[in-house]
């Protein structure tokens, strides 16, 4: 994606964004359970959905602006990092 941001050429949720337009539906993160093997799948486009929509939740919703710290108490989970993927794109 050229065009966007300063700063944005070697970003993180950069590459999930056009990772997604690329892969779609492949497999980004399985989550796997001892038990019971893969529990969750999440694809790119996944990713890239819950990344945008972190993003947007800790701006509207949190009033999060860039240049802010931002601190998570989660488990691990692909809400975690999606989560995280949207406080690097706040920046």
């Amino acid at each position: 994606m050229s065009g966007g941001a300063p700063g944005w050429e070697s970003t993180l949720p950069l590459r999930i964004v056009e990772q997604a337009s690329y892969l779609g539906a492949k497999t980004f993160l399985e989550v796997w359970n001892p038990d019971h093997g893969v529990a969750v799948t999440c694809s790119f486009e996944d990713m890239r959905d819950c990344m945008i929509a972190g993003a947007l939740w800790l701006r509207g919703g949190m009033s999060v602006a860039k240049g802010e710290y931002v601190a998570l108490l989660a488990g691990n989970s692909i809400a975690y990092l999606a989560i995280s993927f949207g406080a690097m794109s706040i920046g």
